[in-house]
Parts: C-alpha cells; structure tokens; sequence
C-alpha cells in the first residue's frame, strides 16, 4: 500500500483495518458471550413462546362474554377452576366460563382473553368482570415473540445481556464468536517512571497504558503492559521482537511524534516485513498516530500526550479490536446531538474532537493542552467539528460522543 504521509480518519477505517483479518471463530458458553461478537447468522429452532400464554394475573375468559362489563353492570361468568403453573390445561373453556390463571400460565383451549385480577372479583364460583376485554387482550400467542426460523441474531453483532437472555430462553448452550484479541501496550519515554517509583526531578509516572487498558479491556481477551522502554530505538526493537508472536495487536505508547524523537517508524522499519502504513492523521489532538504492520501483524503507535493519546484509543484502537471479531458496527458513532453552549473555534483542514461537559441539551468546551490529564476527568464526552468548518457557533448542533 501506497504510504502516506498524513491521512483522513476515514482512511484508517477504509483501509488500514482491511489489511488485516478477522480473528478465528471459537464456540463459548453463553454466559461467556457478553461483548463478544457473533461469528454466524444464529436463527430460531422454535417458536417463542412455544404454547399461548398470560402476561398477567386474572382469569382466562372468552372476550365476547365481557361484552359491556362496568362496576354497575358486571359481566357474570361461572368460575371453573385454576390453571396450575407449568401444567397445560386439560379443560375446554365454554361459553360463560372463566379459570384463574397467572402470569406465565398456559391459556387454556377456548380462552381468547385475560381479563386482569384487578378488573374482576371471584366470590364463591362467581367471577364478576368490571372492564371488558378485546380477543387476544394480556395474551401472548404462539410465536408472538420469535417465530421458528427467524434470524434472531446477525452476523457480527455485539451479544449483549438481552442477546445472552434469549440465546438461553432458546435452549442455547454456546454460541460461536470470534476470538478476542491479546493486546499489549509497551510504553515509552525517558522521563516516565513506573507508576510505584518516585516521580521528582522532572519525572513522570507512566499513565498512558491504563487508560488505553481501561477503554479496551471489555472487548480483549487480555491487555498486557511491558515495562516502560527508553526513547532508544533498539531497546523498542527488542520489545516488540520478544512479544510479537504472542499478541494480536502491538500498541507503542510515546515515540510517535515526527523529528528527531521519532523512533517507533524506524523500530518497525528495521524489521523484515516492516512497513508503516500511515504516520498522522488529520485530527487533533492526535495527529501523530501511527499505523503500520511487521509481515501480518498490526502496529498502532499512540502519541504520548495523555489526551492525545485517549482520544486516539478511543477513535482507533477500540474500532479496531472490535474489527478484528468480526464487528459489522465498529466505528465511533455520536450518542446525540447537543447544541453548543458558546462559540467554539476549529481550525479548518483538520477535524476537532473536544472534550465537553454536558448540561441538559447544552455543551460547553474543555480546552487545555493535550497534555492535561484532567480535562478527560472533567469531561463528559467529545464532540467533533468536520474539517471543513472554522468552528460553530452557540445553538448550532454538534455531535456528542459520550464518554
């Protein structure tokens, strides 16, 4: 692939994840599924509910003998006993009729409607309905929920707590699902520190790996950290040539930035099959980032500015872990749209993500340096402003990314 000096975001998802592909399939247990995506097409071997049901407490009726039920005028019907909880009724209600049944219980043959407990009153073998019920009223018939052969779950979809729900409620046990990727983070930086150690003449502790950790781990079997690693070009070869073989994807922390501190282009470049793919994109903050892959396997260089670095995690990394499952939705997409609270400048030819703090329908800007690690604490999420605008002003609509 042709290598480009400075790309759109766009280009990173078009194509640089296209260059790499999906992890294998693997089967799990269900309740090993959440946030996983699905490796097929999973389609109903039944009806659901599989026989007629109430959605309530009541009685089972046939609707047409409720006919002009009030408080003053009730309808009258003979009470013949109670349908028992996972138990399919042997009686076939007739005309006049009415059985107790509850939430859940099978609606017995000739039934068409539950009137709710509420609405009715059973003295001695008299049931009294005070409201009228319509034919198929707190029924839930056949199939109503999933019907046989229905596809219940896409290609590529997030598996979710309801999605675990109705797997089980359908006698699944396991279901298919791409492998979750191994990450490692290696850090870098002659001035950071482990976070134990004593950060003093002017040393910092390492904070980069966590946060990156932290917005990954959900969608990763592991993320791993390596010890920091000096702003030396070998010592990051080494790094990255002891651990290639045992991770999915490669992230270098710091390094980044193009001149004489750049190091990480020419780590990847030393190796055979090296090759950087992208070095910058245009956003801000961080434009730094770099793309690139050693033979077969992905290498994603973060800048090493704390907010440059989040907001390349969470606008690449975490699209690209999810890519690689098989994810059919895996870009960024906008929780909302707020309106501005004040004027916000941008600077046109590259797009803006700024950190923002919500009120009610309002957003209002958070602006520091790329390097102040509190401004994501404050911030409730970010919004973007295209490349093409100088800004916007207050009452226009942004889109608002939650964080």
């Amino acid at each position: 692939m042709e290598f480009l000096r400075l790309a759109k975001r766009e280009d990173i998802y078009h194509n640089f994840f296209p260059i790499f592909r999906p992890l294998r399939r693997v089967k799990v247990a269900i309740f090993e599924a959440l946030r996983r995506f699905s490796g097929q097409d999973i389609i109903s071997p039944e009806d659901m509910p599989y026989f007629p049901r109430s959605t309530v407490d009541g009685f089972a009726v046939k609707a047409k003998d409720t006919l002009g039920a009030s408080t003053n005028l009730p309808s009258i019907l003979r009470f013949v006993g109670e349908v028992k909880m996972s138990e399919k009724p042997s009686i076939n209600l007739s005309d006049g009729e009415a059985l107790r049944i509850w939430t859940g219980g099978w609606i017995p043959q000739g039934a068409d409607a539950v009137v709710m407990l509420e609405n009715a009153s059973l003295n001695q073998n008299i049931v009294e309905v005070y409201k009228p019920v319509a034919a198929g009223e707190n029924v839930l018939k056949v199939g109503d929920d999933i019907k046989k052969g229905d596809l219940i779950i896409r290609k590529g979809k997030e598996i979710r707590a309801q999605e675990m729900a109705i797997l089980q409620a359908l006698g699944f046990f396991e279901v298919e699902v791409s492998r979750c990727p191994r990450v490692l983070i290696i850090p870098t930086g002659n001035e950071l520190v482990e976070p134990w150690q004593d950060a003093s003449h002017g040393r910092i502790r390492e904070t980069n790996t966590v946060a990156v950790a932290g917005l990954n781990k959900d969608y990763c079997e592991k993320v791993e950290r390596h010890p920091i690693v000096p702003d030396n070009r070998e010592a990051l070869k080494r790094a990255i040539r002891d651990n290639i073989a045992d991770y999915d994807l490669i992230i270098v922390s710091g390094g980044s930035s193009k001149g004489a501190g750049d190091f990480a282009t020419g780590a990847v470049e030393d190796f055979e099959g090296g090759e950087i793919i992208y070095h910058g994109v245009q956003i801000s903050p961080g434009k730094p980032t770099i793309f690139a892959r050693i033979k077969e396997k992905p290498i994603i260089g973060l800048p090493g500015h704390p907010v440059s670095s989040f907001v390349s995690t969470y606008l690449f990394i975490l699209p690209f872990v999810k890519y690689l499952q098989g994810a059919t939705k895996y870009l960024p997409e906008p929780s909302g749209y707020l309106k501005a609270g004040i004027d916000i400048p941008s600077k046109p030819g590259r797009e803006d993500w700024i950190r923002v703090k919500r009120d009610n329908d309002k957003v209002f800007p958070i602006f520091s340096e790329s390097g102040v690690l509190s401004s994501l604490v404050k911030a409730d999420g970010l919004i973007r402003i295209p490349e093409n605008l100088e800004g916007v002003h207050a009452g226009e609509e942004v889109e608002f990314y939650l964080l």
